[in-house]
């Protein structure tokens, strides 16, 4: 039989191993709480750089249609030049040879 001090002790030990297991539980729970800000902070981040991603890819197509845009609206423009000269060939000789002269004469070529 036992006695009543080792009982005693045994429940001593028992109460000191729970102690130790509750601060090891409490060190482990702030470690868990540590590496999940940790995981939520480096979420966070990736997010913020996958939308400024998202966001520079989308302005990325905006200039490309917007360039598109120009290069369509550049070749009608030379279109309706060449129409405008093959309609009027002796007015766009002279409007050049005009336009010629004025350059010449600001820039100081006929002085």
């Amino acid at each position: 039989m036992t006695t009543r001090a080792t009982k005693d002790d045994e429940i001593r030990e028992l109460k000191a191993q729970l102690e130790a297991l509750r601060a090891e539980m409490a060190a482990l729970t702030s470690n868990l709480q540590s590496v999940l800000e940790e995981r939520q902070a480096a979420d966070r981040e990736h997010a913020t750089a996958e939308g400024a991603t998202d966001e520079a890819a989308g302005d990325l197509e905006a200039l490309q249609r917007k360039l598109e845009d120009l290069r369509e609206s550049g070749k009608a423009a030379a279109e309706r030049l060449a129409q405008d000269v093959e309609a009027h060939p002796l007015l766009s000789l002279g409007v050049a040879f005009g336009a010629g002269y004025l350059l010449a004469r600001i820039t100081g070529v006929f002085r």
